[in-house]
């Protein structure tokens, strides 16, 4: 898999997953991707629906990443 796949693959398990998911669970999806390379994915994520005014947002709690309503909708 390529750079380029692995962001919308993450915001899907992301949207799926009722809890947090570890950095270490995706490894497990994207085995030749460096850890690093992932949560760096995430951050960019975690921007973009942050800036651009989405009804959701990724936050990183418990050690993982989730996907939540953004608190102004909720």
């Amino acid at each position: 898999m390529n750079d380029n796949n692995v962001k919308p693959v993450i915001e899907a398990l992301l949207f799926v997953s009722d809890k947090p998911v570890l950095i270490e669970q995706m490894r497990n999806v994207f085995k030749e991707i460096e850890s690093s390379l992932i949560r760096s994915i995430l951050e960019e994520l975690k921007e973009e629906y942050y800036n651009s005014c989405r009804g959701m947002r990724i936050i990183e709690v418990a050690g993982g990443f989730q996907m939540v309503t953004a608190p102004e909708l909720s």
